[in-house]
């Protein structure tokens, strides 16, 4: 998936979040691109818990 780095960064500085949470949760779509499959919407709800704690701890160190 091709991001446009400057509206990342700017999206980024305007909420307080790092770029990089904001590229790991659109990359989102790509790794579920079936959310009919089995299973889908557990595994997708890990996936954002995941990268937020990720964040979380991060931002906390």
């Amino acid at each position: 998936m091709e991001v446009d780095r400057k509206l990342i960064d700017h999206a980024a500085a305007q909420h307080d979040v790092g770029a990089d949470v904001l590229v790991a949760l659109l990359e989102l779509s790509s790794e579920f691109p079936d959310m009919a499959a089995r299973g889908a919407k557990p595994r997708l709800l890990a996936r954002i818990t995941e990268i937020i704690e990720t964040a979380v701890e991060a931002r906390s160190a």
